[in-house]
């Protein structure tokens, strides 16, 4: 499902995609094809949560960001926490 949320300039200001349910990963491989936005204050995220996320919540479950890319950085981070 993706969610988006427009502002009054009728622009995106966020979006999200949820596969909760839908699908889960212990192995393999994720591919993404993303547009970045750039500019200050813009954060992108593609990140993995866990199954459970809903039973024991977050920071509990943790999270897998695959990408995170800050404002107008040329570089893109991964982290696991």
């Amino acid at each position: 499902m993706i969610y988006g949320n427009r502002s009054i300039h009728d622009a995106y200001t966020s979006a999200r995609m949820t596969t909760q349910a839908k699908r889960e990963f212990t192995f393999g491989k994720i591919e993404a094809r993303i547009m970045l936005p750039m500019g200050q204050g813009v954060m992108a995220c593609f990140l993995a949560a866990c199954a459970n996320i809903t039973t024991i919540g977050w920071p509990v479950c943790g999270e897998t960001d695959i990408m995170e890319h800050i404002n107008t950085e040329d570089r893109t981070y991964g982290t696991i926490h």
